[in-house]
């Protein structure tokens, strides 16, 4: 499995895959405004609330590790990069993407992503919920790479406390992300696979909703 996967979820590591939801150069914004408190912004300033319409809280993101209790949450998940340009892809010899070589390499991620499921932990209770492949928000176009911006549909708010949640991803076969050809760097296996669990509080709200 890529450790580059892993790393937006918990913040671990550091390889090419980490990112933020940065938009490409000249890609629209989505302009619903968030409420005040549901600002989820990454280090480049993108604030992924009014970039995905968000108007819950967003957790999962490093940056973003606090939900309001009493409030629906939103669970974000691993980006994950692919060349742009299928004609220019990477691959090991072996390897035959579910289109073709020459065609961009996020479609076979697109065609193969299952879903997830994710397991929340309050330290004496667990509870799982199931994603299918809708998980997937938006593509990022680049001349370059393509990126992907996950989110979860809405979940049901949570009482005061700390939490920590493990995602596991499902892939229906094993996918290369045309970059390069290091299976550790740049492939997903087929099936389930867990990535780190990440902590995260949920703490009591201080003003009205919507505030």
């Amino acid at each position: 499995m890529s450790a580059a996967l892993l790393t937006t979820l918990a913040a671990v590591g550091g390889t090419s895959q980490a990112q933020d939801w940065t938009r490409a150069p000249g890609d629209s914004a989505k302009r619903t405004a968030p409420p005040a408190h549901a600002n989820c912004v990454d280090r480049y300033g993108t604030n992924l609330n009014e970039y995905l319409s968000i108007q819950e809280q967003i957790v999962g993101h490093p940056r973003c590790h606090e939900v309001s209790a009493g409030e629906k949450w939103v669970l974000s998940l691993p980006g994950w990069r692919t060349a742009a340009d299928g004609k220019k892809a990477v691959y090991p010899e072996n390897y035959s993407p579910a289109f073709g070589r020459n065609v961009p390499p996020m479609l076979d991620f697109q065609a193969k992503l299952r879903g997830a499921r994710a397991v929340l932990d309050n330290g004496r209770e667990e509870k799982s919920f199931i994603f299918g492949p809708e998980v997937l928000q938006d593509i990022v176009r680049g001349d370059e790479l393509e990126s992907t911006a996950f989110a979860s549909r809405p979940l049901a708010p949570l009482p005061s406390g700390k939490y920590k949640i493990t995602v596991f991803l499902r892939m229906s076969h094993e996918h290369y992300d045309g970059v390069g050809r290091d299976p550790h760097a740049n492939r997903l296996p087929a099936g389930e696979f867990q990535l780190p669990e990440f902590p995260f509080e949920v703490i009591p709200r201080q003003d009205g909703p919507g505030a």
